[in-house]
């Protein structure tokens, strides 16, 4: 989904509320998809700023809250999740994202947990991407072999922790530019592209 502009208001929002007014929005792209701790503290540090991040965090979520109704996402997604489930292969979510925005965030696209095989989240594992953790508990959750697993990403944090855990990643410059998602196995403008033909790229993921 498209949540990266909405966190990233949010945390531009948040800095200035502590002082920082000198934050830009790009200040936090080194960041997207590591988590939100690495998201506040990266920034944190490049402004001298002392950040109380059980605190940042949850007014984070607030700010994050409050735009809630602008999340969507992204044009594609329901018609290949569509194929995907048709060809019986397993679904998982495997966010760097805190549970608490995860299930918010799922929720107000119309996406409950129950609607997917396994949910994990960043809180879930002890280390946040580019680690392989958030995709290595997926793969354990759905007890599915690493190499029957392909994982489709935004961030070149989360490409990076995909190919770590030893996974056949597709990355969309929804958000990035393509050149800094060069580490995935195949690299394409948009979710709207992917195809079950790309997945199939892999092993197929099927329920046994």
């Amino acid at each position: 989904m498209d949540s990266e502009p909405i966190v990233n208001a949010a945390a531009v929002e948040l800095f200035v509320e502590l002082g920082v007014r000198k934050v830009d929005g790009a200040d936090f792209a080194p960041f997207i998809g590591a988590g939100e701790d690495a998201y506040l503290s990266g920034v944190a540090v490049r402004h001298g700023l002392q950040l109380d991040l059980v605190t940042a965090k949850q007014r984070l979520r607030n700010l994050y809250l409050l735009r809630i109704d602008e999340l969507r996402v992204f044009p594609g997604f329901h018609e290949l999740r569509a194929s995907c489930q048709a060809a019986e292969h397993l679904l998982a979510v495997a966010s760097a994202g805190d549970r608490p925005r995860v299930e918010v965030s799922l929720e107000a696209v119309g996406l409950t947990i129950d609607q997917w095989d396994v949910v994990v989240a960043g809180d879930d594992v002890a280390r946040p991407k580019p680690y392989p953790d958030v995709f290595l508990a997926a793969a354990s959750r759905m007890r599915v072999p690493v190499a029957n697993c392909v994982v489709i990403e935004d961030s070149r944090h989360g490409v990076q922790a995909a190919k770590r855990a030893g996974m056949r990643c597709i990355a969309v410059a929804q958000t990035l530019d393509p050149h800094l998602l060069r580490d995935a196995d195949l690299v394409l403008g948009s979710l709207a592209e992917v195809t079950l033909e790309d997945l199939l790229g892999a092993e197929q993921c099927k329920r046994s």
